[in-house]
């Protein structure tokens, strides 16, 4: 592969930190169990020695490059690899899914993410499970630490509570800045995510359980009485009488709420939202088991 000086190519408006340690390229291939029979599809080329790694142990590598001055860099340095396609993409608005659906199975997305746009990127992904079969992301370390979080801990937050709902994910390894070029100021950290067969709860309309939980956590020292009624026009007794639904002790916090009781909660707000918030306290699922 052709050599490449990194110095002055890296731009601070695309996030970008190029992966150079290959030692981490061949963990990233072996976390992600890269074999002969699989469809890689990977986001954000950079130079090529990612998309490199992974062509030589995969069937076919989508790299997708939004840097246009890279294009040419990644067309020199790579076109000995037969099994590599390099497309001029915007990961934020390659088309999903139909631009998965194209490529064979198994399909795994493999990546070292733009650190200002990782989580968008991420949640895209995630809204497809069915059409995934592995990702395997490198994050900064703090954004890796709330995607893998559990319920109580301090990096518990929107984002593991939206992505455990369909996904199962673990922190691999982490990697020193100064396998990159730039430096970042931070450590990073691969992230492994698998698919769940079935979601893991009932969550209602998948709509209002986003805005609802994402409502939940932006005022993170607030109860839940209070960082909801933002979200639910200012009016409290709605919050109270969402609360009084779910079963949920309006005195808590989001971050001791788990999954199965935030489903809760989103059950409760869809079917409150469709009658406009006009049903008696009484007729809360709870209180009807507790009156039998």
């Amino acid at each position: 592969m052709t050599p490449v000086r990194y110095v002055g190519l890296a731009k601070k408006r695309f996030g970008q930190h190029f992966l150079r340690a290959g030692e981490v390229l061949q963990r990233i291939a072996d976390a992600a169990e890269i074999c002969e029979k699989d469809s890689v599809l990977e986001i954000g080329a950079g130079l090529g020695d990612l998309t490199l790694c992974l062509a030589g142990r995969a069937k076919e590598v989508i790299a997708l490059e939004l840097d246009r001055r890279l294009l040419e860099i990644l067309e020199q340095r790579l076109r000995a690899a037969s099994n590599i396609r390099i497309m001029h993409e915007d990961a934020l608005r390659f088309p999903l899914p139909e631009g998965l659906r194209k490529m064979g199975r198994p399909r795994k997305v493999v990546a070292n993410l733009p650190y200002n746009v990782g989580t968008r990127i991420l949640m895209r992904l995630a809204a497809y499970p069915s059409e995934i079969d592995l990702m395997a992301l490198m994050f900064q370390k703090e954004v890796a630490e709330r995607i893998t979080a559990r319920v109580g801990g301090k990096a518990y937050g929107s984002l593991s509570v939206l992505l455990a709902l369909h996904w199962d994910s673990c922190m691999v390894f982490k990697v020193p800045s100064g396998a990159f070029r730039p430096s970042p100021k931070v450590e990073s950290a691969l992230v492994v995510l698998t698919p769940l067969e079935r979601a893991r709860a009932d969550v209602g309309d998948p709509g209002i359980f986003q805005t609802l939980v994402r409502a939940a956590f932006s005022q993170r020292r607030k109860t839940l009485l209070n960082a909801l009624q933002g979200w639910l026009g200012g009016e409290k007794n709605r919050v109270a009488r969402l609360l009084h639904w779910a079963d949920i002790q309006p005195g808590r916090r989001a971050e001791t709420l788990s999954l199965e009781e935030f489903a809760r909660l989103g059950r409760a707000a869809s079917t409150l939202w469709q009658k406009g918030f006009e049903i008696g306290l009484d007729e809360a699922p709870h209180a009807q088991d507790q009156n039998t």
